[in-house]
């Protein structure tokens, strides 16, 4: 078997996950709750990668079942306040997937791009948030996107790789934003 020991998560086939890579095991949880996240995490990115060449948070976790599509709609929509608002985990537990999500990206290859999430509709453009705090270092984290590189196509990636400005803030009474 290539990859690494987890069946039915991908591991073994061919995919930007499939081998090795896993994030570093965090020191208060169990480590069947540990493998299981790292199944999740691995089974939605590769789903994503394979339907549209990059991975968001957003991607991982709706794949992993913790945030259902209706509910982005109604954040892109103006109609929740922030996604983890309507993300069905913990706190911890979303935390410990980004990071897995983070770690696995990093170790795979894929190229960060930052993503700025607008409100859709009619009216003011608002920049949304993700985190109930609205933390500048965690709203970046949610609006990376991880682009599949593509061989001999340097250009598709290093277009998608844009970073947000470190002193951007959102208009007055919203929350800093990058």
């Amino acid at each position: 078997m290539t990859g690494g020991p987890y069946p039915g998560c991908g591991m073994g086939f061919p995919g930007p996950f499939s081998s090795g890579g896993w994030a570093e095991r965090q020191p208060n949880m169990s480590s069947k709750t540990q493998e299981s996240i790292e199944r999740r995490v691995v089974q939605a990115a590769e789903s994503a990668l394979a339907d549209h060449h990059y991975v968001s948070a957003i991607d991982v976790l709706v794949g992993m079942g913790y945030l259902k599509k209706e509910k982005v709609v109604d954040w892109r929509h103006g109609r929740v306040s922030c996604l983890e608002r309507v993300v069905e985990a913990g706190l911890g537990t979303i935390s410990r997937s980004m990071g897995v999500f983070r770690s696995l990206a990093a170790r795979k290859g894929l190229k960060p791009g930052w993503t700025a999430y607008h409100q859709w509709g009619r009216g003011r453009k608002r920049i949304l948030q993700f985190s109930k705090s609205g933390n500048p270092a965690i709203e970046k984290a949610y609006c990376t996107h991880f682009i599949q590189p593509h061989p001999g196509k340097k250009n598709i990636t290093e277009a998608g790789n844009r970073l947000p400005p470190e002193d951007h803030a959102g208009p007055a009474g919203e929350a800093p934003h990058g």
